[in-house]
């Protein structure tokens, strides 16, 4: 009872505040496509599961699942100084990868990985860029893992949300928005600029102009820029 009142608390709360933000003002996007994107799965306002090409871990290494909601107790105390991973505000994740193999094993969750939320109330998350990950030999590696949420009208993740590993989309409009950011400086938690873009695509008719031209003005990698935070 008390775990269901604090989570309707959180979710008003989180809906309140977010619900991703909307889509940029400017000029309506690009394409020209059905705004509420019902035939592309899982994106937008459809409850279908999402499609792409299916993601297949290094032999030797399992994903423990349901994924859960980041909160602060899903890391070990061990564990306490990994770094934060992905780029987003709106969906954060506890990822845990274990290694059964008797050598470190590198992974790399790719650009374009959907986790997919089990409630049909919570958005799906988006890698925008790749995670290249090393899970230590017979251990568990557990990552705080931040994505771009799908779903404008869906509730922000929460620590009681639950995820399960989804498809690498191939959707052509997220897609050129994967190569927009490749190669840019994304931190944690986000950018409002690529989340307005995201939600353009899937509660929209596209990016616009200005989306693209924001993307390709993000500072490069290594360039050492200011914070600039998502709001």
């Amino acid at each position: 009872m008390v775990r269901s009142v604090a989570r309707a608390c959180w979710l008003v709360g989180m809906l309140v505040w977010a619900a991703c933000g909307g889509p940029a003002d400017g000029d309506g996007g690009g394409d020209g496509q059905d705004p509420g994107n019902a035939s592309r799965p899982g994106i937008g306002r459809s409850t279908a599961a999402p499609v792409g090409t299916p993601y297949v871990l290094p032999g030797g290494v399992e994903l423990l699942q349901p994924i859960p909601g980041y909160d602060g107790d899903c890391i070990p105390m061990e564990q306490q100084s990994q770094e934060e991973k992905g780029s987003g505000a709106l969906v954060r994740l506890c990822v845990a990868l274990r290694n059964t193999a008797s050598t470190p094993v590198r992974v790399e969750l790719p650009a374009g990985l959907i986790f997919v939320s089990d409630e049909l109330t919570t958005q799906n998350g988006l890698l925008v860029q790749g995670v290249p990950l090393e899970v230590p030999a017979q251990q568990t590696l557990y990552i705080p893992l931040h994505l771009y949420c799908l779903n404008e009208e869906r509730a922000p993740s929460s620590p009681w949300d639950t995820f399960t590993l989804g498809p690498v989309t191939q959707d052509p409009r997220l897609r050129e928005l994967i190569s927009l950011v490749e190669g840019k400086f994304l931190p944690v938690p986000g950018l409002t600029e690529v989340q307005a873009a995201v939600s353009n695509i899937t509660d929209g008719s596209g990016l616009t102009p200005q989306d693209r031209e924001s993307l390709r003005s993000l500072p490069a990698l290594g360039a050492n820029p200011a914070p600039r935070l998502e709001r």
